[in-house]
């Protein structure tokens, strides 16, 4: 059953994970943004690779489409096999919440979530 989840395991090449990283960028390499969400950091930090995705709403940050966006990441680093978890729950961005502090009535636009990749043996 193909439940368009890509970190089901699948083989690599024109059929596989690969492919369907294509398919969310509408064939034009690694996709950086899809169904509202997109990437705004790509960092390694301690031989892994920590993706954070933002938002406009909270449930789209949590959801499997952004776990999939950070894990389609892993093909511009040569890490088609690698590992992915949640580094934390989401936040709301430094800047985001200074505004929202400066001004009460202002509602949080933009969230957060870091995902850490760590490459396979």
């Amino acid at each position: 059953m193909d439940d368009g989840n890509i970190m089901t395991p699948k083989p690599v090449g024109g059929e596989g994970q690969q492919a369907e990283a294509q398919n969310l960028s509408g064939g034009k390499g690694v996709p950086k943004e899809a169904d509202g969400l997109k990437v705004v950091e790509t960092k390694f930090e301690g031989g892994k690779l920590v993706v954070t995705i933002e938002g406009d709403n909270a449930d789209k940050v949590m959801s499997v489409a952004s776990r999939n966006l950070a894990y389609a990441q892993r093909f511009s680093f040569g890490m088609v096999n690698a590992g992915i978890e949640a580094l934390a729950g989401m936040y709301v961005p430094e800047e985001e919440y200074k505004a929202a502090q400066a001004d009460k009535s202002k509602q949080v636009s933009h969230w957060r979530r870091d995902f850490i990749l760590t490459p396979s043996l």
